[in-house]
Order: structure tokens, then C-alpha cells, then sequence
């Protein structure tokens, strides 16, 4: 699944430690890697990646964990939302695909 982030313009990470900010309040996760403003995070049991194609866009990318739809739409909802308090309330979010196994 790929969530497509729009006026995204404010979104920018600058180190590894920024990557931090994707992960929701109250929930484990860590910063797998980092390199030139993108990455990867561990939050709970899923493996999201952060990825810029255009100047206003992003993409947060869930690459791997086995987790149940309900509570991957619960923990992703908390990501967006923590995407809004930290960076613009005004970021617009948009799926592309649906947990297509690869």
C-alpha cells in the first residue's frame, strides 16, 4: 500500500532522528535507515519506507510486516494524523494500491 502525501512541501527530514516524527505517540518504532531526506521506520510490526518524487509529494510506503487490515488502517490513520500535528495540517492523503503482496 502507498499513501500518496500532497501539499507536502513541509514535509522535509534532515537527519535521522527527523525520521522520528512519523512514528505516532505511544507506539514502538525505531528508524531503520536513513539517506538524502528519505528512509525507512519501523512502527509496530510494519516496515514503513518515506520516499520524495515531486516538490509538493511524497509517499509513505508500507513495505513489509503480516498485519491484520483493521489495525493497519487504525495504526496508519495515527501516522497521517502525527504526518498533520507535525508538519501541516493541510497535507492531503491519498492510497495507491491495496495490500498487493509482492
Amino acid at each position: 500500500m502507498k499513501i500518496i502525501i500532497s501539499n507536502a512541501s513541509s514535509i522535509g527530514f534532515e537527519s535521522k532522528i527527523d525520521l522520528n516524527r512519523v512514528i505516532p505517540d505511544g507506539v514502538d518504532g525505531n528508524v531503520l535507515n536513513y539517506a538524502q531526506g528519505e528512509g525507512k521506520v519501523l512502527i509496530a510490526d510494519s516496515v514503513w519506507g518515506i520516499y520524495f518524487s515531486k516538490e509538493d509529494h511524497c509517499a509513505l510506503q508500507y513495505e513489509q510486516g503480516l498485519v491484520e487490515f483493521l489495525p493497519l488502517l487504525a495504526l496508519t490513520t495515527r501516522i497521517m494524523e502525527k504526518l498533520k500535528r507535525e508538519f501541516s495540517p493541510d497535507l492531503l492523503f491519498t492510497i495507491e494500491g491495496l495490500m498487493g503482496h509482492q
